[in-house]
């Protein structure tokens, strides 16, 4: 009669994931340029326990939320700026890159230069502008 001990340990290291149980699934062979040492999925690893717990992938990033901060009052006839007033309550800063989305035009793209008070102006880096256009950041 076989002892129970015979059977109970090699089930028990395949359900650990010992890497010397005969039951495991096996990686890629091993090659002479790796050293002998082989990388096999999470699966192969860490076996039973590997599936039963396994990392969550990171959540993606956020989408932050597009504040409006003024409107196109002025452009010049050649648009390579814009007058905008701010909103109330906003703060613009010299260099901050704004954007204006309209269902007129494509999307443009602005840089703060200048700031004066309800006002400050703004260089059209790409796309035209129109006046009442919102601006963005």
């Amino acid at each position: 009669m076989q002892s129970p001990f015979r059977i109970t340990i090699p089930v028990l290291c395949c359900l650990l994931g010992v890497s010397g149980c005969a039951l495991a699934k096996h990686g890629k062979p091993k090659s002479p340029s790796s050293g002998g040492v082989t990388q096999g999925t999470t699966e192969q690893r860490h076996g039973l326990l590997g599936l039963l717990f396994q990392r969550k992938p990171a959540p993606p990033p956020r989408a932050s939320v597009l504040l409006a901060v003024g409107t196109v009052r002025k452009i010049p006839e050649d648009g390579t700026y814009a007058v905008i007033e701010m909103e109330p309550g906003t703060l613009v800063r010299a260099g901050d890159e704004l954007i204006v989305t309209s269902g007129k035009h494509a999307v443009t793209h602005l840089k703060a230069s200048e700031i004066q008070f309800p006002y400050f102006v703004a260089e059209v880096l790409s796309g035209t502008v129109a006046p009442g256009d919102v601006v963005k950041r």
